[in-house]
């Protein structure tokens, strides 16, 4: 049996700094309030994701980012995305 690997990649929502982030965002008169820290995955292609529950406790799911005017989240899971990882190559009977 061939066993491979998650490589999780983590990231975190952080309040925007305007020092540490303006170059993200000179289109806009208003500052954002949080923005992504960490290595983010290709916009719209599926990925797994962990996230807190809100109780102390994770879970694991499938997202894809999205991108929009400067911001970017996770689709259904916005700013709880703690990691992200590839989605593993499907089963294939020999």
């Amino acid at each position: 049996m061939s066993e491979t690997k998650t490589v999780w990649h983590p990231v975190k929502a952080v309040l925007y700094d305007r020092a540490k982030h303006a170059d993200l965002f000179d289109l806009f008169d208003d500052d954002p309030n949080c923005v992504w820290e960490g290595v983010l995955p290709e916009e719209n292609i599926n990925v797994l994701v962990t996230f807190l529950i809100g109780n102390g406790e994770y879970g694991v799911g499938i997202s894809c980012l999205i991108r929009d005017d400067g911001f970017c989240w996770f689709e259904d899971y916005d700013d709880t995305v703690i990691a992200w990882a590839e989605l593993p190559e499907p089963y294939k009977t020999d």
